[in-house]
């Protein structure tokens, strides 16, 4: 269900906005902390994918040509020790370009010594700098001839790569291994990214299963049993949620964690919520603390519970602050259409007019702001840098979210990409680079306007529901 073109307040009863409501909040913070909303027939999304396998093999390539030079200038390890003493050294300086030519130059050497921990510090390192075909090359000979030792934490070491990524299935192909070769914490977060990786397929009931196997004592119980309870709800187990997220909120490993305490909080209420307990699920957002990143969700649903409640100041005064809050969240465009309909249960019928007009105002220049970013979409990509990690793209203070629907790959991809573009020297590879990030680039335009899209859709919808929202209290409005 579309949660935009299905809230109007002026139209729905209290409970059937819950209803829709709790559907959106749990879009965006309680379906575990790795979310993407990547629709597998988008071009764009198939355009990431031919691009990425094009940059996985440039990498290899520009590190072949890279330790063909350190191999010329006789740059190379006399021995299996002298690898690891030279490479711990330049992994130590995070001379990462450097590192990875260093394998390339003496991967002969490495396969016949496959055996050793340094291996699997070797692997790592090509991963994080994108040489997935030299990684894969060698974890073939391991997974072949190595010991289980080393086959078992590989395969940890592959199944990060791979959530990274939200790859899911070849998370799980990865962790089938033996767990008793790994340490208890690394055997513990094998088992979370198996559970993440179940519950990212919609197999709740496996995924509970595995979490199950996370003690109290380990790092990772907490994530654990946050996801627990939101494969509880998934499975509409709404009881044992509520009793789950209650008993966590007591427990010294979660309530040491605020920022958790405040996720727990926020689910909790919105659950309680849906199931009509107004007073528990107001209790439950106002233990949300201030400054928190779920803040603003929050005083949505102090207000919604209001309303339940029949406290019509009361959800007057959440969404008037909700609406005061300078950020760019959906939750506070809501408040713009929260607010008529909190008046209209007041039968202050100017007051929500006047309300309206606010909205579509605000709608109306939230679009043409929208619209110009468009416009201007490559002069602004030209002069903004977008995070490589997170893909977030900040213009005039304003945070936009390139991997909301997109893998944040791609922007880690492209930033590395125009990296060893400025360091190869060799022409061929030089040229297929500066290809290479033409493409990237034209793409990275498509995905910013996709992204600005997006929220012109939702405040387009905003505005449909406010001029209906006008013209329905014409209808209501006393003689």
């Amino acid at each position: 269900m579309n949660p935009i073109t299905c809230m109007t307040f002026s139209v729905c009863r209290p409970n059937n906005i819950f209803t829709l409501r709790l559907l959106f909040i749990f879009q965006l913070v309680c379906l575990s902390f790795y979310s993407l909303n990547l629709n597998a027939s988008d071009e764009t999304a198939e355009k990431i994918s031919q691009l990425d396998a094009e940059f996985k093999s440039l990498i290899t390539e520009f590190y072949n040509h890279q330790a063909r030079a350190m191999i010329s200038e006789k740059n190379l390890a006399q021995n299996f020790e002298t690898f690891s003493s030279t490479f711990s050294a330049m992994v130590a300086r995070q001379d990462n370009v450097e590192a990875v030519s260093f394998i390339h130059a003496n991967l002969n050497m490495l396969e016949l010594n496959i055996n050793d921990d340094v291996i699997l510090q070797v692997i790592k390192t090509l991963l994080d700098n994108h040489d997935y075909q030299t990684a894969i090359r060698l974890k073939g000979i391991i997974d072949s001839v190595g010991e289980q030792y080393y086959v078992s934490n590989l395969g940890l070491i592959f199944a990060d790569y791979y959530d990274h990524r939200n790859q899911w299935q070849q998370v799980l192909s990865s962790l089938d291994i033996d767990f008793e070769e790994l340490t208890p914490e690394n055997a513990h977060r094998a088992a979370l990214l198996v559970g993440i990786a179940l519950q990212k397929q919609k197999q709740h009931r496996k995924a509970i299963k595995s979490y199950e196997n996370i003690p109290e004592s380990s790092t990772h119980f907490p994530l654990a049993q946050l996801n627990t309870a939101l494969a509880y709800i998934r499975q509409d187990w709404w009881t044992d949620a509520h009793i789950l997220i209650k008993r966590l909120l007591k427990q010294p490993a979660i309530t040491n964690n605020e920022e958790l305490v405040n996720r727990l909080s926020l689910i909790l209420g919105f659950s309680l919520l849906n199931k009509e307990y107004y007073r528990e699920s107001r209790e439950s957002f106002r233990n949300i603390s201030l400054d928190s990143q779920y803040a603003s969700m929050a005083l949505l649903g102090i207000s919604l519970a209001a309303i339940g409640q029949e406290d019509s100041l009361g959800a007057l005064n959440a969404a008037s602050i909700l609406n005061k809050k300078e950020t760019q969240e959906l939750v506070v465009e809501e408040s713009y259409l929260l607010l008529p309909h909190i008046y209209k249960n007041l039968e202050q019928y100017e007051t929500a007019n006047s309300s309206y007009t606010l909205a579509i105002n605000h709608y109306q220049n939230k679009l043409s702001v929208l619209r110009q970013l468009m416009d201007n979409s490559q002069a602004i990509l030209n002069d903004h840098l977008v995070e490589p990690v997170s893909g977030k793209l900040t213009i005039g203070g304003i945070d936009y979210n390139l991997s909301e629907h997109y893998p944040s790959y791609f922007f880690s991809n492209f930033a590395e990409t125009k990296k060893l573009r400025k360091l190869s020297q060799v022409s061929t590879v030089s040229k297929k680079l500066d290809i290479l990030e033409k493409k990237q680039s034209e793409l990275l335009v498509e995905i910013f306007n996709k992204t600005i899209q997006h929220r012109i859709d939702a405040v387009q919808s905003y505005l449909s529901q406010a001029h209906f929202g006008v013209a329905q209290l014409y209808d209501k409005e006393p003689e």
